[in-house]
């Protein structure tokens, strides 16, 4: 993750959020704290969902967990 330049995200939605194993990505390379695998690189949000709403909810709270992360 230290030589990538930025992240592409690109998430299906279930019961209007993140899979499970993408959130446990996340929070793993955020430890420890202060040494976060994500600080700094830019980052992009796919989703998509069969439904009229195109995947809102897994888009939003993507965003929410990515804010935190300085993304």
């Amino acid at each position: 993750m230290q030589e990538i330049d930025a992240v592409l995200f690109v998430t299906p939605e279930y019961n209007r959020s993140v899979p499970s194993v993408l959130k446990n990505a996340l929070d793993v390379g955020s430890r420890p704290y202060g040494s976060s695998v994500w600080d700094g690189k830019p980052a992009a949000i796919i989703s998509q969902s069969p439904g009229n709403l195109s995947a809102f909810g897994a888009n939003h709270h993507l965003r929410q967990s990515l804010v935190f992360l300085k993304r």
